[in-house]
C-alpha cells in the first residue's frame, strides 16, 4: 500500500511538471508571437524558480535586474519591481506563482508610446502623410514651392527613422526599403502634381503704392 500511495504521488508530480511545461511552452508561443509584433525590438529571459519549491524550508527570494546606462531602456516584469537608478529589485517571503520573466527594449527610436507595429507604423505613416499635405497647404498659401519640399522631408524622415521594424525578419530586409521607397515615390507624385497646380494659380496683383 505504501509503495503504490508513493507511486501515485510521483505520477501526480510528473503530470503536474509536464502540465506546467506544457503551459509554460504555450506562453512563451504566445509571448513570442508578441515580441514578433513589436516596433521595436525585445529581449525576454525566463528564469525557472519552481524548483526551490523542493528545497528544505520556506525559500526567500530577492529578484534583481539592471538596466543599461543609456536611457531610453524600458523593462517589463510579471513580477512587480521597484526601480531606482537602472536598478529593479523586489524581495519575497515566498515563491512567485509563476516562472520569473522580464522583457525588455530600447525607445529610443520610439516615437509614440505603442510598441505594437501595426499601430504603430500606422501612427507614423499618417503624422508623415499629414506634414507632406500640410506642407503643401502652406505653399500654395505662400505661392512658395519650397516649402512644401520642407513638409514632405520631415514626413519622409519620420518614416526612415521611427519604423524601424515591419514583418519581422526576414521579410523586414525587402519590405522596409520598399515602404521607404514607396513613401518617396507618393510623395514625389504629390509634389509634382502640387508644382502643376502653383504653376496654373494667377499671379499676384502687386499692392497700390501708398500716395
Amino acid at each position: 500500500m505504501q509503495q503504490k500511495g508513493r507511486t501515485r504521488r510521483k505520477a501526480c508530480r510528473l503530470g503536474r511538471r509536464s502540465a506546467r511545461r506544457a503551459g509554460l511552452r504555450r506562453r512563451l508561443r504566445a509571448e513570442a508571437r508578441g515580441w514578433a509584433c513589436a516596433a521595436l525590438r525585445m529581449a525576454a529571459h525566463r528564469y525557472y524558480l519552481s524548483p526551490a519549491a523542493y528545497w528544505k524550508g520556506q525559500p526567500e527570494v530577492e529578484l534583481e535586474a539592471r538596466l543599461p546606462d543609456s536611457w531610453g531602456w524600458r523593462l517589463h516584469s510579471n513580477v512587480p519591481l521597484r526601480c531606482e537608478d537602472g536598478v529593479c529589485r523586489v524581495k519575497l517571503d515566498r515563491l512567485p506563482l509563476e516562472e520569473w520573466t522580464i522583457s525588455y527594449a530600447s525607445s529610443k527610436r520610439l516615437l509614440f508610446p505603442i510598441n505594437r507595429q501595426l499601430f504603430y507604423n500606422l501612427c507614423v505613416l499618417i503624422t508623415a502623410a499629414a506634414l507632406t499635405l500640410y506642407g503643401g497647404d502652406l505653399a500654395r498659401r505662400l505661392r512658395r514651392f519650397w516649402v512644401s519640399l520642407i513638409g514632405s522631408g520631415l514626413g519622409l524622415a519620420l518614416v526612415v527613422v521611427y519604423i524601424a521594424r515591419l514583418g519581422g525578419y526576414p521579410f523586414e530586409i525587402i519590405l522596409l526599403p520598399g515602404l521607404y521607397g514607396l513613401v518617396f515615390l507618393l510623395q514625389a507624385l504629390y509634389l509634382k502634381r502640387l508644382a502643376r497646380q502653383l504653376k496654373r494659380l494667377p499671379a499676384r496683383k502687386p499692392k497700390d503704392e501708398p500716395a
